[in-house]
């Protein structure tokens, strides 16, 4: 399949979903967290796994620590979104695109201006009391000393994403069964079937599926239709709109 077709697919199609993998938050200029080099890096730096740091268990007794190093290594980065994601927004926009499912915990879909997100593992940009549940900022998490507290009930702030040792929120996930069986076309952005959503494929039982990845794999065979390439560079091209483009090449870095 070219862009070409894909195209054509998409001016035909009305109830899109979009599975949108980790490697589109890795284009914008996010670390690769799943990786062995990064997993190497963070334990030669902290002395502890990720897997540790980011459990519900270490946030629970060891706040101040847990908020050193997610400052550190989630907040600090400024990357804005890519133009595949503002291509999606658009297709949402035109009421073709209806839902984007995503275990990206950067917000990234959002930020392009997509309302119909599901976050399954949440979003470091949002953060709360979970005791009286007001809603903060990650500015307000950068700009606080020690422990963020909340200003109502001085209780510890946590950031809005599953951590190790949680399970994801079942509503999430029937949104996102739902959202995939009901589709009449669905994208697989920089993921696949051996991958993150592999549990979440075996829902759809359509014959439109357009699997777009850089890297082949043996179970690639099951999707319908495959572009091999980065999402970001096949999706820049699809819908052409100078205005959309124009606007994106003067956007400022997104960080809130």
């Amino acid at each position: 399949m070219d862009v070409k077709e894909l195209n054509v697919l998409i001016s035909k199609s009305n109830h899109i979903v979009c599975l949108s993998g980790r490697g589109m938050s890795y284009d914008c200029g996010y670390p690769a967290y799943w990786t062995q080099d990064y997993s190497y890096y963070f334990e030669n730096k902290y002395k502890k796994s990720l897997d540790e740091v980011f459990h519900i268990g270490f946030y629970s007794t060891r706040n101040k620590e847990f908020f050193s190093i997610f400052k550190e290594e989630m907040l600090q980065y400024k990357c804005k979104p890519s133009l595949a994601f503002y291509k999606l927004s658009s297709l949402e926009k035109e009421g073709k695109l209806k839902a984007i499912i995503t275990k990206g915990i950067f917000g990234l879909s959002k930020r392009a201006g997509c309302k119909n997100v599901i976050d399954l593992y949440g979003n470091i940009y949002e953060n709360f009391c979970p005791k009286c549940g007001q809603k903060y900022s990650s500015k307000y998490i950068m700009q606080s000393k020690g422990i963020p507290k909340c200003l109502e009930c001085q209780s510890p702030i946590r950031p809005e994403i599953k951590m190790f040792g949680e399970i994801i929120d079942n509503n999430k996930l029937t949104k996102a069964h739902d959202a995939i069986a009901t589709a009449d076309l669905l994208l697989i952005l920089d993921t696949g079937f051996n991958d993150e959503f592999s549990d979440y494929l075996c829902h759809y039982h359509g014959s439109k599926s357009v699997l777009i990845k850089e890297h082949p794999h043996e179970s690639d065979r099951k999707a319908n239709h495959i572009i091999y390439d980065k999402a970001r560079n096949v999706l820049s091209k699809i819908k052409e709109d100078e205005k959309l483009h124009i606007m994106y090449d003067n956007l400022d870095v997104v960080n809130k």
